[in-house]
């Protein structure tokens, strides 16, 4: 084997087919560089250091190569960094002095003398000759050391596969075999880590290495054997298990193996705790890098600072004491009942940690009302007791202070040379952080105790120094599997294992060539020189290429269309492709089966997660627990998945028109009551652990269905769409049969070897499983012998009998894991079921040593183990006795246990478990206490579970989340909405809890419903609310059938011999299919009044236990289908569905006959045409709903088409790949036949995985101008029919149809990335990687010519006036040129035409469309409105805060720190905040701006800029009691608010029009020559009334394209495209006007902006950040305003990226920076061209966003914000509207969630600036802001305008 010399460095570059490669060792350069030598033993004779700066000064190297022969070829340059490490130093590459390419020369440490190594290679197709090859510096760039140039020509290889030499893997290469003349061409000296590349065979010749990384077939039907184990072993664990996760979707699959090598998955992390103690600390510290600290230095009392903590006498404070020395040294004189109430505190404190203390005061303890003093020392026993902070000794993730702009004393530290004060302690292996009195940087900068209590929201709290803390309760930056590996995560040791495997998990086929790159966890096994968005891209344009099965490849296009991924959402966007590619497959696989099974896998995806960010949200009470903060779900998906997956936002019928209240008025499907109880279904979603044989990125599994962490899950029921809850209609736990394991429906799964169940939470040291009999019907089943003696152990088994049970079986209640035969378990999975939470008869639940979390339990329920004392007295010593180690059974049960042993249920001290030690704490037991459960009633009628108000005598807590100080809130209807309140400082027969809650006892009444038998079916469905188990699950004749009714059959115990009472079960199949049996009972829950009336709500139901022990993973996904299924079933979902399906099938305005025959199709699975009945029956056959909508004759009568509303303007995608399919696209590279297209999206608008947000490309209700909105009628690809859209399209359509798939050098046109050297010539396709290669049939005349093209681009749909425009034109070239000539010109007028470009046909009028007019400046001073909007919903409430703030009698706690209290942990920090003046705004003398808007902060000072507090839609001033009344839109949903924003139209008194669209017809109509203009698209802001105002113009943010690029017969072409689209007949169709219309505008629009971009002077830069950009292109049209004749211009411009759901503090300090710096820009630009006083720029968001946090550290759709405008001629400097002065929701502005009804409207804000830019009369400002009037105090223009 020979070595490379510095060919192919294994790290950096792999195989590229290389058959030969021509050195450049000698080189010319310009002046300054330096020819050094190499270090050490790098071959050559040294490199060129290019040396520091240029400064302007280009410096360059250049060689000549001789090429022997055309081909491809690979340029690659070998350099090291040089100075500034980790940065690039870019070079342009010239080759014959045209620019082909720029490089980066990105560089990382030590790299000058250790790491030279290749860049990226450029790769281009040369003929014979000499070429120079030239680098060259650009402007400011350092440039690289650079080694040497090396051109390698690429050839075809033949794979010759394994086995040739150790496995590897080796490509035969044509044209090389073994001669010297190639050897000698190979240095025998190599670098270091080298590989070996070639190879000489002695028999095949030379051998090129193959290093690509071999990918295993891995599938759901044959999962890899070993699971990726022996691959892992022979590679030393560099690579990882590629056994999958076992999950719902692949578990039938799974397969187990005796392989001894296999990866087992299932590691348990569930006995994992780690003991705070220093050792860990630092070990945690090693392991992750993350800053762990135990803080010290806290202080209860500083006077300097007026800071005290809370007296530890607070009712329900939590106070901290510190345990000394034996005997106190200077006790604390207290009082008699202070000292008596903390002595018994401290003394029957369960708490073990060894250090501190921690206890509660309860209403059940007094104290002395004159100890006051918090610094107090207590002798307790035999030992002293010290109050400290409540934080002391606290563990918190400090990480977040070692970041840069976080501690103010890092960069005190790094200026002063001193070391990092918040790192050094622990690289010094001290586990410790003390908070200082003063700072150690600066003594002169105190420290008050205070600036702790604010920061401590942005750190991760987790435990006390000397607790141990599950592995689970760690942060997410703590819990990775290297921390689980450390401490002991365990892996069952059998040999039996089960592997599992993905769909789509297929092996990889070298022989295919090289064409797509992989990338693991930041590293990439590079190929090929695309980048991973363009790969994924070309997956999907092969398939529509050339795939046979289109109609299921255009379904799941448009699946993927409605199911959308943003493409910045998600993490490794820019470096990843399986991810997306295997998200899409869901859409494939399922296209023709059923939509559940689509949403159900979109839900369970880690890409739908990350991009509507519930991956990892915990539910309220978790993070309570472990943080120890009010953090609520994350709301971001449970509004999603309705809005825009299944039900909409309005009730429809099933033909898909509104359903309406009695008024007339729409019906919303859901409110935030709604919301917010979803967003609760979609916690405790994890991704899996990463694993191999799949591409990841930053080690996250972004590919594998997500897990379910039942610690993080919610528990609490959750109200559903239709006044009930979730769990409605499924059986009570407390109903199913005795020994349901036994029972038909009863599931078992396969665990092979391992004893732990996967979807119940056990410790993995339970060992003693319960073991089944040979003799045992169930062995038999599990067994599954099939008579041969031999078990073939089935991976799931569901009961389709009931069983008789067998010896202990017997005496059971229920089973968790069951051992088979010796080594092969099962774990049982019970079937659904939901419980009550308000029962009768509740007993106590206490752990093994009662020592903490006790809790309340259904005696019914098998739900904790037993314990049995001697005598009933309390606190005695119990023992166990359990059938196998930690069984659940019921009361009664143990009640038979105990007594079987002579002994008693008891409220015991202890359970005696030595035997089984390890039980301990683990599992609940039984105990003899009976008690009774209440209800915590809010202000809004939500309520608490509250298992006891008051804490036990014996100071034990109950668990967290049933304590009085719950605020795990849920929503009940209660009878005629009322509920017990709190009035006068009372709520009647309940206690006052806060001021404001009612904590309620409860009593149940359970009745029967029916008591006859009812009349229908429905009546059955409507009335009865619980479910009940098949009758045939219990014994044989216990239930028998008593009546039959029309669709319903009468259960009765006892058959026809019973009587309808509670126990009464009916079977109904509802009006989707569904099987339901109900039970005929009502539970109500009622609370009694002092005057004898009473507060009733139905008995919730839920899935998830309240018990922790009982909390699993498999009852979390039982709720989680039942809601599922809620939304699948509701009644939107099918004429929702249908109405998006149809629109991506073409017909944009679908008759409501054609909308209900698809609804009808989708809800009864079936849909019969010509004979063929398609679909399977089933509710959501996607099969049935496909065939319905193109069968359909709406989609097939030619008919039809004559109506001028049908159709739709088609996607511009499916035009590309329409063209490219019927003009014969073929590739002209046989080894690399890929389809590679480039930045289309940013042409026309429209890519696969190029989703900008979760709204698609289109708005499905989106109203275009004209023909269409006058009509009421939608157009949603409309959308992408502006200027830059258009001019993209159709440059590219005619790029590639004169010059192949290829892009023009320097200009930018074309759809490809594929370049060649020359230039672009029409017909020669030298530059492309493919061609159109369409050729009529041969001797086909002029006309049967135009007809193939009309039949092939338009179904034959081409008018006969278009077809004569295009013969004419077709014999012209013919004649002139050649027909080929003649061909391509006829394909790019056609391309052209309304035909194509629309499914419909236009009628011509003969008529030509005049062009636009230019407006003629009147010579008035030139203003200009520049409309900033921050699209997503800004967190404004952290753009403008409270700074600097006194409190008041009536605001005891200033606004400031109120701040904080309401928003932590998503605060900002005070010291952060940039200052500004403010007065009159809730006593604060400063308010301060995020730190990185200091733009902002300039302009305010200067007086340019000023705020708007609390702003929104609105309309009228309203408060929690009447907003819903008053504000009739959408709220909080984006698309609808953002559209009233831009409206300001609430009450659609001039529908269709935005504000701005307004002032323009104002403005117009005034004589005053105004200008429109969107850099994102069309935008309603702009959208007029009047015809006479100028149409909005729509420009690219990105900059300015020609029309009809570089091509000779521009003019003619454009002439002929604008006959083509000329006017058509009133009564043509609405889509090809609307499209022609558009075009010719576009025509005209492009002609002007582009001349007038040209001639502007501005070279200011304003980066290359997008909104910066934008502002350069808005400032090159107010300099060139004269050249487009305007007096006023209004400009739109939007920013996205403001949805903030996770990581708020992250995403607003990069937007932020962006926003304030290219305002910077602006503004420096305005002011230099003399224009700063005529311009005022209004910002403005949809909504704000929710004062409260969710779990993901972002905030939730809210709707009050704070905006901005600034200008020279703003009278700034201050702070107009009202600030909140409370942010909470006992606000008259707070509707929950920490929502703010905003208190300053739109219509208060706009007349004010009309006036200001020229509109003077009333009746003006009423067409502006029709709304204006139902506000008394609009701001006037001297407010806002100096």
């Amino acid at each position: 084997l020979f070595h490379s010399d510095e060919l192919l460095p294994i790290d950096d570059f792999k195989d590229k087919g290389i058959s030969r490669f021509l050195e450049a060792e000698d080189a010319t350069h310009s002046e300054g560089l330096l020819n050094l030598p190499h270090y050490g033993t790098f071959s050559g004779s040294g490199y060129l250091f290019f040396g520091p700066e240029t400064h302007g000064t280009i410096r360059w190297v250049e060689w000549e190569i001789e090429i022997p022969r055309q081909g491809n070829y690979d340029l690659l340059f070998r350099y090291g960094g040089g100075y500034g490490r980790d940065k690039a130093r870019p070079m342009n590459v010239i080759i014959n002095g045209l620019t082909v390419s720029t490089l980066d020369f990105i560089g990382d440490d030590n790299e000058l003398k250790h790491n030279f190594r290749y860049e990226n290679p450029v790769r281009l197709n040369f003929v014979p000759g000499t070429i120079t090859i030239r680098l060259e510096t650009t402007k400011g760039s350092r440039g690289p050391n650079l080694d040497h140039l090396r051109v390698f020509e690429l050839r075809t290889g033949s794979f010759i596969g394994e086995g040739v030499d150790n496995d590897d893997r080796f490509i035969l290469i044509n044209g090389i075999t073994n001669n010297p003349s190639f050897c000698d061409r190979m240095s025998g000296q190599a670098e270091d880590e080298d590989a070996p590349v070639f190879a000489i065979h002695p028999t095949l010749g030379i051998l090129q290495w193959d290093p690509r990384l071999i990918l295993e077939p891995n599938t759901l039907s044959n999962p890899l054997p070993d699971g990726g184990g022996i691959t892992k072993l022979v590679t030393g664990e560099k690579t990882k298990c590629s056994n999958v996760e076992r999950t719902i979707f692949n578990e039938e699959h799974c397969v187990m193996t005796q392989d001894p090598n296999a990866c087992k998955v299932d590691a348990d992390t569930s006995s994992i705790e780690i003991s705070l103690d220093r050792i860990n600390l630092l070990n945690l510290f090693d392991l992750t890098g993350r800053y762990v600290y135990s803080i010290m230095g806290l202080k209860v009392k500083q006077t300097e600072f007026s800071y005290e903590v809370d007296h530890p006498c607070t009712p329900g404070f939590r106070s901290r004491w510190e345990k000394g020395t034996p005997i106190c040294s200077n006790p604390t004189s207290l009082g008699t009942n202070t000292y008596s109430s903390l002595y018994k505190l401290l003394s029957t404190s369960s708490d073990t940690n060894p250090f501190v203390r921690d206890i509660v005061f309860t209403s059940s303890y007094v104290c002395d009302s004159f100890d006051t003093d918090v610094e107090i020392e207590i002798q307790v026993d035999s030992n002293c007791y010290t109050h400290v902070h409540n934080e002391h000794m606290s563990v918190w993730d400090l990480t977040y202070w070692t970041e840069p702009n976080t501690h103010p004393g890092n960069s005190v530290a790094e200026q002063a040379g001193k070391r990092h004060p918040i790192k050094k302690w622990l690289h010094d292996g001290k586990h410790n952080l003390w908070f200082p009195s003063n700072h150690p940087t600066d003594q002169t900068f105190d420290h008050s105790t205070n600036r702790w209590d604010v920061n401590t929201g942005k750190f991760e709290y987790i435990g006390r120094f000397g607790d141990s803390v599950p592995f689970i309760d760690l942060p997410n930056e703590l819990r990775t599997e290297q921390v689980a590996d450390y401490y002991g995560a365990s892996v069952p040791g059998s040999a039996l294992t089960i592997v599992c495997g993905s769909a789509g998990e297929v092996a990889n086929k070298p022989q295919l060539g090289s064409n797509f790159d992989l990338s693991t966890n930041l590293f990439r096994d590079a190929t090929t020189v695309r980048d991973f968005g363009i790969q994924r891209e070309s997956v999907w344009a092969m398939i529509s290429l050339f795939a046979s099965d289109q109609l299921r490849q255009r379904m799941a296009w448009a699946l993927s269309q409605i199911l959308v991924i943003a493409k910045t959402a998600v993490g490794g966007y820019f470096s990843s492709t399986e991810m997306f590619l295997s998200y899409h497959d869901i859409f494939v696989r399922n296209a023709f089966g059923n939509y559940l099974d689509v949403l159900r896998e979109i839900s369970y995806s880690p890409l739908m997660a990350e991009n509507l960010s519930y991956v990892a949200s915990k539910s309220t009470a978790y993070v309570k627990k472990t943080k120890n903060r009010l953090e609520f779900a994350d709301e971001n998906f449970a509004r999603e998945i309705m809005q825009l997956f299944t039900t909409g936002l309005d009730l429809l019928n099933m033909d898909g028109t509104l359903k309406l209240d009695a008024e007339g008025n729409a019906q919303q499907v859901y409110t935030n009551v709604e919301i917010r109880s979803f967003a609760r279904v979609w916690t405790g979603f994890q991704r899996q652990n990463s694993r191999g044989n799949v591409e990841y990125y930053d080690d996250r599994n972004r590919i594998d269905p997500m897990k379910i962490e039942p610690q993080w899950r919610d528990r609490f029921p959750k109200s559903d769409l239709y006044g009930g809850f979730i769990g409605d209609k499924y059986p009570l736990c407390v109903d199913m049969p005795s020994r349901q394991f036994l029972r038909k429906g009863a599931k078992y799964r396969l665990l092979a070897g391992s004893a732990r169940p996967e979807l119940m939470t056990d410790n993995s040291k339970f060992t003693q499983r319960f073991t089944l009999s040979s003799t045992s019907s169930l062995f038999d089943v599990l067994c599954n012998d099939q008579g041969s003696a031999v078990c073939t152990f089935p991976q799931i088994v569901e009961l389709d009998i009931n069983l008789s049970c067998d010896s202990v079986e017997c005496e059971v209640d229920t089973v968790r894991v069951v051992e088979v035969t010796s080594g092969v378990f099962y774990e049982y999975i019970a079937p659904p079921c939901v419980e009550h939470p308000f029962y009768d008869d509740a007993m106590k639940l206490n752990r093994a040593t009662n020592l903490k979390d006790p809790i309340y339990g259904n005696p019914l329920l098998p739900v904790a183990t037993s314990a049995c004392c001697e005598t009933p007295n309390s606190f005695t010593l119990a023992i166990s006795d359990n059938r196998y180690e930690i069984e659940r059974m019921t009361f009664a049960t143990q009640e038979a246990r105990c007594a079987a042993l002579e002994r008693q249920s008891c409220e015991y001290d202890h359970v005696d478990i030595d035997a089984l030690s390890h039980e301990k704490d683990v599992v609940y037991h039984w105990a003899y206490a009976p008690c009774y459960i209440l209800a915590k009633v809010n202000p809004d009628g939500d309520i608490a579970i509250v298992h006891n108000a008051i804490i036990p005598s014996n100071g034990q807590p109950f668990v967290q989340h049933v304590m009085a100080d719950s605020l795990n809130y849920f929503h009940v209807n209660w009878e005629e909405n009322l509920f017990p309140t709190a009035e006068n400082g009372q709520c009647g027969s309940c206690t006052l809890l806060d001021g404001v809650n009612c904590l309620c006892e409860t009593s149940l009444t359970t009745s029967t419903v029916f008591t006859n038998i009812p009349t229908s079916a429905d009546d059955i469905i409507s009335a009865l609310n619980i479910g009940a188990p098949d009758p045939a699950n219990f014994d044989t004749n216990y239930y028998g059938v008593a009546a039959t009714g029309p669709g319903f059959k009468v259960y009765h115990v006892g058959g026809a011999s019973g009587s309808y009472n509670v126990d009464t079960i009916f079977e109904v199949t509802d009006h989707n299919g569904r099987l339901l049996f109900l039970k005929n009972v009502m539970s109500n829950v009622s609370i009694n009044d002092p005057n004898g009336s009473s507060f009733t709500f139905r008995n919730p139901v839920h899935f998830m236990s309240l018990i922790p022990s009982e909390t699993n993973a498999r009852d979390a996904m039982y709720e989680t289908e039942a809601t599922l299924q809620h939304y699948f079933y509701h009644d939107n979902t099918a004429p929702f569905l249908c109405i998006r399906f149809i629109q991506r099938f073409g017909i944009s305005n679908p008759s409501p006959r054609y909308i209900e025959a698809c609804s009808t199709a989708f809800k009864t699975g079936s849909y019969y045409s010509n004979g063929i009945d398609f679909g399977t029956g089933a509710y959501g056959d996607l099969a049935a709903t496909v065939a319905s909508i193109v069968l359909d004759r709406e989609a097939r009568s030619t008919s039809v088409r004559a109506d001028v509303s049908y159709g739709s303007i088609r996607e511009p995608l499916l035009k590309i790949i329409s063209l490219m399919r019927s003009m014969e696209y073929s590739s002209f590279d046989d080894e690399s036949p890929v389809v590679i297209f480039s930045n289309i999206h940013l042409m026309m608008g429209q890519m696969p995985y190029e989703y900008e947000s979760v709204f698609s490309f289109f708005l499905p209700e989106y109203e275009p101008s004209g023909a269409i909105s006058a009509a009421s009628l939608v157009s949603p690809e409309a959308m992408m029919i502006d200027e830059p859209k258009v001019t993209g399209l159709l440059n590219g359509i005619q790029s590639m149809i004169k010059y192949g798939l290829s892009r023009c050098p320097g200009l930018g046109y074309g759809f490809s990335l594929h370049v060649n050297l020359g230039g672009c010539y029409d017909g020669f396709y030298n530059r492309a990687s493919g061609a159109l290669m369409y050729q009529p049939a041969s001797g086909a005349s002029t006309v049967q010519v135009i007809d193939d093209l009309s039949t092939l681009l338009t179904s034959g749909r081409l008018s006969w006036e278009s077809r004569q425009i295009i013969v004419d034109v077709y014999e012209n070239y013919k004649a002139q040129i050649d027909e080929n000539a003649g061909l391509r010109m006829a394909m790019q007028l056609m391309t052209s035409t309304p035909e194509f470009h629309t499914t419909t046909t236009p009628i011509l009028s003969g008529i030509s469309r005049p062009d636009p007019v230019l407006p003629t400046p009147t010579g008035i001073p030139y203003k200009a409105v520049v409309f900033l909007f921050l699209s997503g919903g800004c967190d404004s409430f952290n753009m403008l805060v409270p700074k600097t703030c006194s409190s008041t009698a009536s605001r005891p706690v200033d606004a400031y720190t109120h701040y904080v209290d309401s928003r932590n942990p998503v605060h900002l920090l005070q010291e952060n905040l940039l200052p500004i003046d403010s007065s009159g705004q809730v006593d604060c003398t400063e308010f301060g701006l995020h730190e990185e808007l200091t733009s902002l902060q300039q302009l305010y000072n200067s007086d340019e800029l000023l705020f708007f507090a609390n702003t929104g839609v609105l309309g009228s001033a309203s408060d929690k009691t009447n907003y819903m009344e008053n504000t009739p839109t959408q709220l909080f949903s984006h698309n609808f608010m953002q559209d009233e924003t831009k409206r300001v139209d609430l009450f659609d008194e001039v529908a269709g029009s935005g504000v701005l669209g307004r002032l323009a017809d104002v403005l117009t109509a005034n004589n005053v020559a105004t200008g429109s203009t969107s850099l994102d698209g069309t935008s309603i802001i702009l959208a007029s009334l009047s015809d006479e105002s100028p149409p909005p113009v729509v420009v690219s943010g990105s900059g300015m394209k020609q029309f009809v690029y570089q091509s000779d017969s521009r003019d003619e072409i454009i002439t002929n495209i604008k006959r083509l689209n000329q006017a058509t007949t009133m009564d043509s169709n609405f889509m090809a006007e609307t499209w022609s219309a558009n075009l010719h505008q576009s025509i005209a629009q492009n002609e002007v902006l582009y001349n007038s971009m040209m001639s502007s002077s501005i070279t200011s830069k304003f980066g290359d950040r997008t909104l910066g950009q934008k502002f350069e292109l808005i400032a090159k049209m107010i300099e060139t305003r004269e050249e487009r004749g305007t007096d006023l211009d209004i400009f739109h411009v939007s920013m996205n990226g403001y949805d903030t759901h996770a990581n708020v503090e992250s995403v607003l300090t990069e937007k932020f920076g962006e926003m304030n710096s290219a305002i910077a820009s602006f503004v420096e630009n305005m002011k230099s061209i003399g224009r700063w006083n005529d311009v005022t720029v209004v910002q403005a968001s949809e909504f704000g966003r929710t004062i409260t946090p969710n779990t993901g550290a972002g905030t939730d759709h809210g709707w009050g914000g704070n905006v901005f405008m600034f200008g020279g001629n703003v009278n700034g400097g201050k702070i107009l509207g009202s600030y909140p002065d409370d942010l909470t929701d006992n606000s008259p502005i707070g509707i929950g969630r920490g929502r703010l009804i905003p208190t300053t409207s739109w219509d208060q804000i706009w007349p004010a600036i009309a006036s200001h830019h020229g509109v003077t009369e009333d009746s003006d400002l009423d067409i502006i802001c029709p709304n204006r009037k139902k506000f008394a105090n609009a701001f006037s223009q001297s407010d806002l305008f100096k």
